[in-house]
């Protein structure tokens, strides 16, 4: 105690034990099966520190074992004791039939006392043999027990009933999946672990499971397979990593499990998610024997809310369910009907691998709306059930962006067109329908900033499940009722479509648990936009005392640069949409909303803005039909071919909308029509007795590949496909290997 002038100091007090201490709990505790179907290995290390931090004598232990018995009291029954060893072997009598989990426990013992349990559970039991089927059905799991292991940031596997998304539903119908739900702040994992299954007989095992690729997954979610073959925490990874992606739903997943033969193990699925937006699902587990040639179409990929003018990737993958490995096979891919490529293997696919076959679809203003599929075609495959893929539809959004007008037909064939007109910024409006629900930052080119960092609020338990961010700190969200499992809640439903933006009240605490009931300060940061012009959207709140301020920044877009409040909104009721319109100042470069939300939540839908940037026009798409004729950069073209013309403008933002559309019918002669013969070969398109016409040349995505002027023999160069050759008003149809 420090003594002064003014008095006495606060006491400084050191404590300090001394002498013999009662030991902490035993480390490294771990559980095996031992020879015999009935006997578990326990072993552990000793402790080397006493519970008050005081001297212990790890020679001078002894251990007591227990075993948990939830009808008993204590639970935990004492089975036996040993003199300083660190391992031992317990035979346990009734594990010689139905498999269960037991739960041990070990105490350190000396002359002050006993340690706490240190403890851990193992699955004993008869193996079930194969086939081993699970669908998990509501009406009752076949097989027990199965075992949940948190994985990273403590998250975990549950079994839902389709009440954490009305959008994903089980897959095989029967009331039941699982779905790993991330109720962290950062990434997550689990895994969820299959009672242990005999492979000692087994000669081509394979673990089969359906995943849902939900929309908008990240490339880094994933799911992969590890086993236990001692019955222990030590899993070893026997199949790779599947990733997630390609907005394709119910999935079905095939891994190899020729590591585990001769062996018994407990089968994971093990689970990966990079960040508390998403939830994985699965259904409908099989571990089996493969057997024969069966190839089988798995997964065709869908683009996210595709927009005109973008160039899509459709992956498609196959995957080997059969024992035997596959060669010689190929994909035909199908375009509104018609197949439109066809591409062969280039490597043979053992048992449980996946080729994944690309093909480009191009997205245009010629096609409002596309229909694909995809199938693998393999002369030796037993099992033709699986071959066809389901089909995609696609609508694509148009961009609002002007469009050439007043096609017309001039002589000699000459196509002209007016310009668009020229645009200063661009008119916007966000619906939120194209973002993934619960994004919570980067939403089509806005931020968000959470200023009063405190947990958020929401009415969870009124649905019995989970959504993102429920007690996180958040600023605003993308939000859709179906998607959170609350499609009942029709006051907190979009104002137009299913998605909006929501944010929510403060739920009596910071992110460190301290109490705090100050309103939020969350923010919605605009992309730079057109000064003086309007502003406007539509919002709700549960709570008049909400409040909303539209403040704009003449610089940048940090929350203390807007110091300009253009509106306060208020609400004169709860549960009904307002519309709010305030036009921005001269010196506006970017627009806040900013939350000062007292109650649950509010929402806010089709904001209406002018962006600063002005699509600049790059050419011009010229389309026969809905094949591309030719791109060009002034406002003319010819017509080459009888047909139905029209023009696009685009952008370096997308592609507008069609033109008027103009027919040409008689100004174009036909020559060589019973004589022009249109053959592929090997990396070429054969043209004979073309007449002089020319030959056009379009990909199976309506892209023109070539043009030419015709001699009587012509050779055209191309990449293996399907492609569409026109020659004067004759169309053709040739397959290029």
């Amino acid at each position: 105690m420090a003594v002064g002038a003014n008095g006495e100091g606060w006491p400084v007090v050191v404590r300090k034990f001394v002498g013999l201490d009662k030991p902490k709990a035993v480390s490294n505790f771990k559980l095996s099966w031992g020879e015999e179907q009935t006997v578990v290995n326990l072993s552990w290390d000793a402790p080397t520190e006493g519970m008050n931090g005081g001297y212990v004598n790890p020679s001078a232990y002894t251990y007591k074992i227990y075993k948990y018995d939830k009808s008993q009291y204590p639970s935990y029954i004492e089975l036996g004791s040993t003199d300083n060893e660190t391992s031992v072997e317990v035979n346990i009598l009734d594990a010689s039939e139905n498999q269960n989990q037991y739960v041990f426990g070990v105490t350190a013992v000396n002359t002050e006392g006993e340690s706490d349990y240190a403890r851990s559970g193992i699955v004993l039991g008869t193996p079930y043999s194969l086939p081993f089927d699970e669908p998990f059905s509501v009406k009752g799991i076949y097989h027990s027990p199965w075992i949940v292991a948190k994985g990273k940031n403590d998250q975990s596997w549950l079994t839902d009933e389709g009440r954490f998304n009305a959008k994903i539903q089980p897959q095989n119908n029967d009331g039941l999946q699982l779905a790993l739900i991330n109720t962290g702040k950062e990434d997550g994992s689990s895994l969820f672990l299959t009672p242990i299954v005999d492979f000692t007989t087994a000669k081509s095992p394979v673990f089969s499971v359906w995943i849902h690729h939900s929309d908008a997954m990240p490339e880094d979610a994933y799911v992969s397979v590890l086993a236990s073959t001692d019955g222990s925490k030590n899993y070893q990874e026997v199949a790779p990593k599947q990733t997630l992606t390609g907005n394709n739903g119910w999935t079905q997943h095939l891994f190899d499990l020729s590591a585990l033969k001769g062996k018994k193990a407990q089968v994971a699925l093990n689970a990966y998610l990079p960040n508390p937006s998403f939830r994985i699902f699965a259904d409908n587990w099989s571990i089996h024997e493969a057997a024969g040639n069966d190839l089988a179409l798995t997964a065709i990929s869908k683009p996210y809310m595709p927009k005109v003018g973008e160039q899509a990737d459709i992956a498609v993958t196959v995957t080997n369910m059969g024992k035997e490995t596959a060669t010689n096979y190929s994909v035909l891919f199908n375009l509104n009907g018609e197949i439109i490529a066809d591409k062969e293997a280039d490597k043979p696919l053992a048992l449980g691998e996946t080729a994944t076959f690309h093909f480009p679809l191009a997205i245009s203003a010629a096609q409002k709306e596309i229909v694909y599929s995809a199938e693998v075609s393999y002369a030796d495959d037993e099992n033709e059930d699986n071959n066809l893929s389901t089909e995609v539809e696609l609508t694509p959004q148009q961009l609002d962006l002007p469009a050439p007008g007043s096609l017309a037909l001039g002589s000699d064939n000459a196509l002209s067109w007016f310009a668009p007109e020229t645009m200063d910024g661009r008119e916007v409006l966000l619906d939120f329908e194209d973002v993934p629900t619960f994004q919570a930052d980067n939403i089509d080119g806005w931020t968000t900033a959470d200023l009063d960092g405190c947990l958020t609020t929401g009415f969870v338990q009124y649905y019995n499940n989970y959504w993102p961010y429920f007690q996180q700190p958040l600023a605003w969200m993308v939000w859709n009722t179906d998607e959170a499992g609350a499609s009942t809640a029709s006051m907190w439903k979009a104002y137009d479509g299913e998605k909006c933006l929501i944010t929510w009240g403060n739920y009596g605490a910071d992110a460190n648990g301290r109490v705090n009931t100050d309103p939020v300060d969350d923010w919605f940061i605009s992309p730079e936009i057109k000064d003086g012009t309007e502003l406007s959207f539509y919002t709700l709140a549960n709570d008049v005392s909400n409040t909303l301020e539209i403040r704009t920044s003449a610089t940048d877009r940090r929350p203390e640069s807007f110091t300009n409040v253009v509106k306060t909104v208020s609400y004169s009721s709860t549960a009904t949409w307002s519309e709010v319109k305030a036009t921005l100042p001269a010196d506006a470069k970017y627009i806040a909303i900013r939350s000062n939300c007292n109650n649950f939540g509010t929402m806010i839908d089709n904001i209406r803005y002018t962006e600063a940037k002005t699509p600049q026009l790059k050419g011009y798409n010229v389309y026969l039909g809905s094949y591309l004729a030719e791109t060009v950069t002034g406002t003319s073209s010819k017509a080459t071919s009888n047909g139905t013309y029209a023009v696009s403008a685009v952008y370096d933002l997308g592609e507008s909308a069609l033109s008027n559309e103009v027919n040409v019918t008689t100004s174009i002669s036909e020559v060589g029509s019973s004589t022009t013969t249109v053959s592929g070969g090997k990396g070429v398109i054969n043209v004979n007795a073309a007449g002089g016409n020319n030959i056009a040349v379009y990909g199976t995505t309506g892209q023109q590949v070539a043009s030419v002027a015709a001699g009587n023999e012509t050779a055209i160069s191309v990449a293996p496909g399907i492609y569409i050759v026109k020659v004067g008003t004759q169309t053709f149809k040739v397959s290029v290997k």
